[in-house]
């Protein structure tokens, strides 16, 4: 009986020492969905038309690029304001454009002289081949 309460103590003492674990926290459910992309197609076809927010009967007389903006949407302006500055680019390269096609074609006139008087000075040294027909050319 001494080691039955004996063991029966040892129990109790084990027993207090132990740690009581937590109870599990509750499961929280979470939303969530796969980010994919979606194809235009999926999304269908719609009617419209697009129309620029601001719209303006005035122009450039030359194609370009806006470099600058002198004024801004809605301000008032007085005839002969600058209101925009062009990218001179465009026109830069239509100008060494139009200055190769001059030299081309001068250097064609050139060459074109020299032959004309290579042909005089060989006919006015009888050199030159001389046509034994007539036109129209018989057949």
């Amino acid at each position: 009986m001494k080691h039955l309460t004996l063991l029966l103590g040892a129990s109790l003492l084990l027993a207090a020492c132990s740690k009581q674990e937590p109870p599990p926290e509750p499961v929280r459910p979470v939303l969530s969905m796969e980010v994919k992309a979606e194809d235009q197609q999926s999304l269908g076809r719609f009617a419209g038309t697009l129309q620029a927010r601001y719209e303006s009967n005035l122009g450039f007389r030359v194609a370009g690029r806006i470099a600058r903006r002198a004024v801004d949407v809605g301000a008032e302006v007085e005839k002969g304001a600058l209101l925009a500055v062009l990218d001179p680019t465009d026109q830069q390269n239509q100008l060494r454009a139009a200055q190769g096609d001059l030299a081309r074609v001068q250097a064609q006139f050139i060459n074109a002289q020299a032959n004309a008087r290579r042909q005089q000075e060989l006919f006015n040294r009888g050199v030159a081949p001389r046509p034994n027909w007539t036109w129209p050319r018989p057949t």
